[in-house]
């Protein structure tokens, strides 16, 4: 319309401030103040009896309106309830309205006369009548009529006229000129977030480029744009990213109607439905960081991986994914992942679309508001329909439980309300297994044995199966009693591995070598075995008390507790180190868990990874055969302290800087300077002692 606090202009009044479907122009009365309407005080704002300053002294007491216009209609309010005609007095105000545009500059005069003693005297308001709108398209129907015209005053102020983004989607909306003056400049100004919105000239799609951008202004028949065809003028809008941004279409007077401006606003808010989970398999049971890495991936196999729920948290001795509820806030809280479902910005009318969110296979899954209410699964396998109600200042929280496995694609879909026609989705891919195993997880085996070409004096070499002193041994075998005692290292490695370490289990021997001080010599740790406690820590980072842990005095079959310490560690991404005591030599073995599940008949398995065994992989075996003696995991608060450990270039041969074939960690670390060897090593240096001998082969020698 036009500035109101300019009192020389006019709106024309032809918009629906009422919402009654007829133009505001053409009612004789409305429900609402009609914001289009002109105020004026032909005597002043003032009545002269609040003090005697002229200011506030009017020019006369009341006048007399003898003259008008047909392009103006007055009212005694703004709801016009009544026609104003006869006397104003002072103070008092009369509502104008437009209702046809001038076509002069301040042609439409209103006379106010009154008489003081034999003179008639008289003021003048000189008047513009004009205006500019904007109406869009708000039913999409590709016609902007009376209904569209009619909702403009329902869109809220803080997100105007609301649409999902939807590419080469083209919304028309339409420009109304009422202005009757000769020339000025017409212009279209696009104001907001980068790439939101794209204005095009037609909808034909043959267009090289738009006709306006965000951050752009254009005037009509200037550099060759012309966008006004007439009193009315169709443009369409492409929601081209979430975000909002503010049409303007403005007039400015030149010559004689230069100072006369009318303009008009229209606020566009284009919406997105976004799904997002941890898909990139780094936050655990957490929320998803909702960034551009996992969008990237979300539908990527495998996406995000759910551990089968068979922990048993409500102690109801049954698995938890039997269960078509929540059983508490650790099965919420660390047994299912977090999916987060956000639309913004605004919101949707029901009315127009529907927001549904459905699963391709309800049967692997369930998906659980905050509350609680299941809304998809095998118990509720209809699509859920959303409702405003359900989201919270944009979003909605919800829970996945793994209840078998499989993929599964979860998507949110905003269709046309009662219809099929999909106007967006957006989707995000599961992965229900029942090991830490696949990748990106990726706990991986690792068998036991001497892993570095650190010099051992207890290992030989003449053997002819690698396993010598100065070598990578590169697998267990039943003979060789270096690797025989290494269970525990290996299995610690394995843990280190799985939270992105790369610890050597020489490393490890080395570093707990006091263990072996009775053996001052042996700083490998040969044929000498070691508890988890410790190193475990050690290789992340962590003190011992970040270990949870059970320990039994004697070998325990098939315990409800062990299980369910075991399945709640792997439901929430934690290897367990499992310590079993052998029946038939009576010592203890280390090996680690990464799976669990339990078949049909209720038979309960562990995935093993036992360092020692012959197949060289991880094996499911049942629960209720293993001797658990005891059992270990990282405490769930303490897994973001961890740090895990890599290996030291030192000792391996790529650090072995003078290439002698001695490890660069054995020449530093002096392991063998003191008596009776006396070696003094230069790490830099292939013969240290100038004997034309390398170093290694001087160390062979010695032995």
């Amino acid at each position: 319309g036009v500035d109101t606090n300019n009192p020389d202009r006019v709106a024309v009044n032809n918009n629906d401030d009422d919402a009654d479907g007829s133009l505001d122009n053409a009612d004789t009365e409305i429900t609402v103040g009609d914001p289009d309407l002109q105020t004026l005080w032909p005597l002043g704002r003032f009545d002269g009896f609040c003090c005697q300053c002229p200011e506030h002294h009017p020019i006369a007491s009341a006048a007399t309106l003898a003259a008008s216009s047909q392009k103006l209609a007055l009212y005694t309010d703004s709801y016009k309830t009544n026609a104003f005609s006869g006397t104003v007095h002072a103070g008092e105000s009369v509502h104008v309205e437009g209702l046809t545009p001038s076509t002069e500059p301040y042609a439409e005069k209103l006379i106010w006369q009154w008489t003081e003693g034999n003179e008639t005297k008289s003021v003048t308001n000189a008047l513009t009548v004009l205006s500019v709108r904007l109406f869009p398209d708000l039913d999409t129907d590709d016609d902007v009529d009376a209904t569209d015209i009619a909702g403009l005053p329902s869109l809220s102020s803080e997100h105007g006229w609301l649409m999902p983004v939807s590419t080469n989607v083209l919304r028309k909306f339409r420009l109304r000129t009422d202005v009757g003056l000769s020339g000025g400049a017409y212009t279209l100004l696009l104001a907001g977030e980068a790439g939101a919105f794209k204005v095009w000239a037609d909808n034909s799609g043959t267009n090289a480029a738009p006709l306006l951008v965000c951050g752009q202004v254009i005037t009509n028949e200037v550099g060759g744009v012309t966008f006004l065809v007439g009193n009315d003028s169709d443009l369409y809008v492409e929601a081209a990213s979430n975000g909002t941004a503010t049409i303007t279409y403005a007039y400015a007077g030149t010559g004689d109607a230069t100072n006369i401006a009318c303009f008009a606003e229209l606020k566009m808010t284009a919406f997105k439905v976004d799904l997002d989970i941890d898909s990139d398999n780094n936050n655990r049971y957490n929320p998803p960081d909702e960034n551009a890495a996992e969008e990237a991936i979300e539908m990527t196999t495998p996406g995000k991986i759910i551990i089968v729920n068979v922990d048993d948290d409500d102690s109801d001795a049954y698995p938890d994914n039997t269960d078509a509820v929540i059983n508490g806030n650790a099965d919420r809280d660390y047994d299912m992942s977090k999916l987060v479902m956000k639309l913004g910005p605004g919101t949707w009318d029901p009315a127009k679309y529907d927001l549904v969110l459905e699963a391709t296979d309800c049967d692997r899954i369930r998906i659980f508001k905050e509350n609680g209410t299941l809304l998809l699964g095998p118990e509720m396998t209809t699509p859920y329909t959303l409702q405003p109600s359900d989201m919270t200042s944009g979003r909605l929280n919800l829970f996945v439980e793994g209840v078998i496995t499989g993929s599964v694609s979860v998507a949110v879909i905003l269709k046309e309300a009662g219809g099929s026609t999909e106007v967006m989705r957006d989707e995000v891919l599961i992965t229900v297994d029942e090991h830490l195993g696949r990748e990106p997880l990726g706990f991986a085996y690792i068998s036991q044995h001497k892993d570095t070409a650190l010099f051992c004096i207890n290992c030989s070499d003449g053997r002819s199966d690698g396993h010598v002193w100065d070598a990578d041994h590169g697998a267990y075998i039943d003979t060789c009693w270096h690797c025989k005692m290494y269970c525990t290292r290996a299995s610690v490695a394995m843990v280190n591995r799985y939270y992105s370490g790369s610890i050597s289990q020489d490393d490890i021997s080395y570093q707990f070598r006091d263990k072996y001080r009775n053996q001052p010599n042996n700083h490998l740790g040969h044929n000498y075995g070691l508890d988890y406690l410790e190193p475990l820590a050690w290789s992340l980072s962590l003190g011992v008390n970040a270990i949870e842990k059970i320990e039994h005095t004697t070998r325990q079959y098939d315990s409800d507790a062990d299980w369910n310490f075991i399945a709640d560690s792997i439901i929430s991404y934690r290897p367990v180190v499992f310590v079993v005591d052998e029946p038939t030599s009576g010592t203890p073995h280390t090996c680690t868990v990464s799976g669990v599940k339990i078949e049909g008949d209720g038979t309960r398995w562990v995935y093993l990874s036992d360092p020692q065994t012959a197949s060289g992989e991880s094996v499911w075996l049942k629960f209720s055969l293993q001797p658990v003696f005891r059992l270990a995991r990282i405490a769930n608060s303490s897994v973001p302290s961890i740090v895990a450990r890599q290996v030291d270039i030192a000792v391996t041969p790529a650090g072995d800087m003078d290439g002698d074939g001695l490890m660069t960690f054995d020449e530093v670390e002096g392991r063998f300077s003191g008596p009776p060897y006396n070696f003094t090593f230069d790490p830099q240096e292939w013969d240290s002692d100038n004997n034309t001998t390398n170093d290694l082969q001087d160390l062979k020698n010695f032995f």
